[in-house]
């Protein structure tokens, strides 16, 4: 009789607490929708939900969130919602490690809303939060490319985030001939590209193998794959030129600054002149003629970093020297031939009262070099005209036959004489008119006789007539 007295008594309160449960249920109604609902098990992460809870009593409820699994739900406040309300509530969920350690995948994690009535805690409304969790290793997809190129400055990533969160961290890559870094955030479900900026090492074209590390604070993620390194053919041309205008060394050097071994050609031109008084460090192996111009050239096939060098001197000394020794010698001639005292003749057309043919002469002496003693100069009147004597400006000193001579005395440099005269022809000229030079003598400073002419002129009748 006992026993069955307690039988009924059992009975009666788990009734009572199903009861309790569904007028709860009833009052307090609570939906989850998922933000980011996966976590990495490696890493410390909380999921993101948004948790509505709908109060059906007639009365303002206060209601906490709590889970009895060894996970936290913020936030830990009690809350209180209107009468015939709801109340959406953004919550984060973060697992204990040795939670995520028991479940693989997809996992319904309890929690409960506990409605509080006057101090008294109803009885809970239980839901459960479908949780995804998954190792980052699986989370993620990254691929790089099957190339790298020495001149390349970034490494370009492929990362994919198969998963609904959140990831951060410090993307890091590194092999022999590269290395670089940059910080990533990947969005839930997303596809990214990033370019990691690198610094390169030169090394031979070929396979390497390239490291890939994603830093996160809790833990990093390394993946291991083959990277090939594409062959690249440069070279690096340095020239330089010492020395004088006159004698210098021309320098052309080639290094390989690529990752293969490359052939390096060098090439030097110089012309038929300065090709004369050139002469290289190398026989050149081929010659080139176009023109006036001889191209040499020198090959050779060089290893990484190694380099080639070829100079040239060119040296115009001697022939210089002999020119300058010539030209000066020239120099001291022509100052030695050179006339102390130069005579110009010019001429032009004068009307006359009759409108015969006459011209006027005029005679222009000048001492150009130190000074010159007993100047003479000596002119002749054409056989076809006549000595106007009155017009002459400076009346000649001795006058025999056609010849006019005038003695000027001494003359210093700088000074000149200038004096005219008229000719005239008593019949009509016609055709080219040759005017007979002056001459003239002085005597040097070292009392040397010497002998000057003046410039040579003719006149053409019929334009004479026209002016």
């Amino acid at each position: 009789m006992g026993i069955q007295t307690n039988k009924l008594t059992i009975l009666f309160f788990v009734s009572m607490i199903l009861l309790s449960s569904l007028v709860s249920a009833e009052l307090l109604q609570v939906k989850s929708v998922a933000i980011n609902d996966a976590l990495v098990r490696e890493m410390n992460m909380s999921a993101k939900f948004n948790i509505t809870v709908t109060n059906n009593n007639d009365y303002m409820k206060t209601f906490e969130i709590d889970t009895f699994l060894d996970m936290e739900i913020t936030p830990h406040e009690s809350m209180s919602i209107p009468a015939k309300s709801s109340l959406e509530i953004p919550i984060e969920v973060t697992p204990s490690a040795s939670l995520k350690e028991r479940y693989q995948g997809v996992t319904p994690l309890s929690y409960y809303v506990s409605g509080i009535t006057e101090g008294i805690r109803d009885a809970p409304v239980n839901n459960v939060l479908p949780m995804k969790i998954v190792s980052l290793r699986d989370a993620l997809d990254i691929k790089i490319p099957a190339t790298v190129r020495l001149s390349d400055g970034n490494l370009t990533i492929s990362i994919e985030n198969k998963e609904n969160m959140f990831v951060s961290g410090n993307l890091k890559v590194s092999a022999d001939m590269l290395s670089g870094s940059t910080d990533v955030t990947l969005e839930p479900n997303s596809k990214k590209y990033i370019d990691v900026p690198i610094s390169t090492v030169r090394q031979k074209a070929g396979k390497y193998l390239i490291t890939i590390d994603l830093e996160t604070p809790d833990y990093t993620l390394e993946q291991k794959e083959e990277i090939i390194l594409e062959p690249s053919a440069e070279l690096r041309t340095d020239e330089s030129r010492t020395g004088s205008i006159f004698a210098y060394t021309s320098k052309a050097k080639k290094t390989n600054i690529g990752n293969i071994e490359t052939n390096a050609t060098i090439r030097i031109s110089k012309t038929t002149v300065s090709d004369w008084f050139t002469t290289f460090s190398q026989v050149p192996e081929q010659t080139e003629r176009k023109g006036l111009i001889f191209t040499y050239s020198w090959s050779k096939m060089l290893n990484l970093d190694e380099s080639f060098e070829i100079s040239a001197r060119t040296d115009y000394s001697l022939p210089l020297t002999i020119l300058f020794v010539l030209a000066v010698s020239l120099i001291f001639v022509a100052i030695y031939m050179q006339k102390q005292i130069i005579v110009r003749k010019r001429t032009h057309r004068v009307k006359t009262s009759t409108g015969g043919f006459a011209l006027k002469i005029q005679l222009n002496v000048k001492c150009v070099i130190g000074e010159a003693r007993e100047v003479t100069i000596t002119d002749f009147i054409p056989a076809f005209a006549q000595f106007y004597e009155k017009s002459a400006t400076l009346p000649p000193d001795r006058k025999i036959g056609r010849a006019l001579t005038w003695y000027l005395g001494n003359m210093i440099k700088g000074e000149e004489k200038t004096f005219t005269y008229v000719i005239y022809s008593p019949v009509k000229v016609v055709g080219k008119i040759d005017l007979p030079v002056v001459k003239g003598t002085y005597r040097s400073k070292k009392n040397r006789l010497k002998h000057m002419n003046s410039n040579s002129i003719f006149v053409l009748a019929e334009e004479a007539q026209k002016e």
